[in-house]
Parts: structure tokens; sequence; C-alpha cells
């Protein structure tokens, strides 16, 4: 198996880091994991096709995890997805329904090109909770409920040989994650809660000017629910650690954190591989 991390952003607008998304390819086979800002463009710039992506599982409904999908589920369409299952927890009916209910007139119109209606009008979904498994002859997929401000859950892939690859997406640390990541070859986590360091020459014009325009009406994010409801880099680190992962993955990055002291934090505690998540890293499993 071979994770793509496709964005490895925050709410927060960042043109070098998208929203939070990742694919699992198990067998040339691509399954696709949240479908935050930017979604679509990163799919793209992997090498993804479009038309290959038949499974997506939703974690939560927050912007920065599913605002994609309607770029995603009508573009797909166009570049001919015949098929479609989205798997996410309650409200995930209503998603679908929506781009429907909001784009009748636009879905109309692209099939007067002669586009046939499959992969568009009869998407299937299935609602998701605590402990559901969903199988093929080559994946297992099952979930397990995270503690975030709204129903969330992580989600473990298997292949046929046993590799494995666990999604822990926003979430405060919780113990019973070690166990559900358990010797996992790759952890992806949330590490939101992070120091912060100055701009560099490295960083785009267009992201120093949206940081600087979320803090002059804003918070700071330390100063916020959100250290109750995301991790920090060592309680990531904890959690791979008690569950003797191979590969620890930190995401969910807000803009302008110091990932390099994140990264020297979670290995005083952690002793397997840590990766910073980027836009395009791949990790093999």
């Amino acid at each position: 198996m071979e994770v793509t991390i496709l964005g490895s952003g925050s709410p927060l607008a960042q043109t070098s880091r998208g929203g939070q998304s990742i694919v699992v390819t198990v067998d040339d086979e691509p399954l696709l994991f949240d479908c935050g800002p930017m979604s679509v463009e990163r799919l793209l710039d992997n090498e993804f096709k479009l038309r290959n992506v038949t499974n997506l599982f939703l974690t939560h409904h927050h912007m920065d995890h599913n605002a994609s999908f309607f770029h995603f589920a009508i573009l797909s369409w166009m570049y001919g997805r015949r098929d479609l299952t989205v798997y996410g927890p309650d409200g995930t009916d209503a998603l679908i329904d929506a781009l429907g209910d909001i784009y009748e007139a636009d879905i109309g119109y692209r099939e007067k090109f002669g586009r046939p209606v499959e992969g568009i009008s009869e998407i299937g979904f299935s609602t998701i909770s605590a402990d559901s498994r969903v199988s093929t002859d080559d994946w297992t997929v099952s979930t397990h409920s995270v503690d975030h401000s709204i129903e969330t859950y992580a989600y473990r892939i298997e292949n046929a040989d046993g590799s494995t690859v666990v999604y822990a997406p926003d979430t405060s640390k919780i113990g019973s994650l070690s166990d559900f990541a358990a010797d996992a070859d790759v952890l992806i986590h949330d590490a939101a809660v992070g120091p912060e360091r100055e701009p560099t020459d490295a960083n785009t014009t267009a992201d120093t000017e949206s940081w600087k325009q979320f803090q002059a009406t804003n918070p700071k994010p330390e100063d916020t629910p959100i250290v109750d409801v995301h991790t920090s880099a060592r309680e990531a680190a904890e959690i791979a650690d008690a569950a003797n992962v191979g590969t620890l993955v930190l995401t969910h990055f807000l803009p302008f954190r110091d990932t390099a002291a994140m990264r020297s934090t979670a290995t005083d505690v952690f002793s397997g591989t840590v990766r910073i998540a980027e836009d395009g890293l791949t990790v093999s499993a």
C-alpha cells in the first residue's frame, strides 16, 4: 500500500497546503479519505485519474475535510467516473442530496453533452458509526470514534497481506486510539496544536497575507478551544509509541507552525520514523 498526502493543512487558507485529504492506494485502487479544499487539484498534481476514485470515506463534516466534495463529484463524473460510494457519519446523505438540489440544472446541462447519468444521479452512501467495517477481496476499512467537536471517526485500512494504515483525523488525545492503531505500518495523526514560527522567504505572499488577515480578527489558536479538540505532536507521538507503529506522519497544520520543533518533540517520545506531512508526500506501508 502507498499513502499520498493530498492536503496537510487546516481550515485556514494556505496556497501551500490544501485541506485534509489523503489517498491510500491498494493494488492500484485509490481509496480517498476526506475531500477538503484543493483535493481535486492535488489528485491531479499526484497523477491520480479522477475516474478511478470510486470510494470516498469522510471522517466528519467540517469544511476543511469535505468542502471539495461537490467539485470532486461533478468533475470526476465529467472525467468518466461512473460509480461512487461515499462513507461517512450522520449527515453524509444530506451532503449527497445537496449536490442534486443545488446543481440539478448544472448537471442537466452537462448531461446534454452526451454523458450518462450513471455516477452522478445515483451516488451510493453508507452511514458509518463506531466499529463499522467495509470489506472487499483486496482491502478492509474499519472505524473508531474519536474525540472532536462533532461526530468524527478514525479509519484503519488493511490490505490482503496485512499491511496497515491508520488515519486519525481531528481529535484530542485518547488512549483507545493506541489499541485501534496497534502495530500499524503507518499512522497519520492530527497535530494541529503546535508552536508558531516567523514567516520566512520560503512562504508564499498569499500564505503570509492570509495569516495576517486571520490574526487581525481572531485570537491566537492556542487561546481557543482548538487545544481541547486537537492533538499536539508530543501527544500524537505518545499514541504512536503505545501502538508500536512503524511510521508516524504528523498532519493538519495551521499556518506557520514550527514543524521542525514539532518533529523534534515527537522523536523524543517515539523511536520509529516521524514524517512531517506536506502536500504530495508519499509513504509506503
